[in-house]
């Protein structure tokens, strides 16, 4: 699944499931690898230097909720 299709289907899914108003903040997305390998704890083979991956956050929906998700969907981790 691509990474705009999983952000429609976690929107879709939290839409479906009673959130209100399910807006997914964006924390980080694309990263520069100079820029990735300056932050502390990001993964050597992050997929953000490639444009692979996004850090986000949702209102009522727990990190627990999120992992779910990404499993189900194979987005990542």
């Amino acid at each position: 699944v691509g990474l705009l299709n999983f952000l429609y289907a976690l929107q879709e899914w939290a839409r479906l499931s009673g959130k209100p108003d399910p807006v997914i903040p964006i924390n980080s997305a694309y990263r520069p690898p100079r820029r990735n390998a300056s932050i502390e704890g990001a993964a050597r083979n992050s997929l953000h230097p490639r444009g692979k991956a996004v850090d986000i956050t949702m209102r009522g929906v727990t990190l627990d909720q999120l992992r779910l998700m990404e499993e189900y969907y194979k987005g990542g981790g």
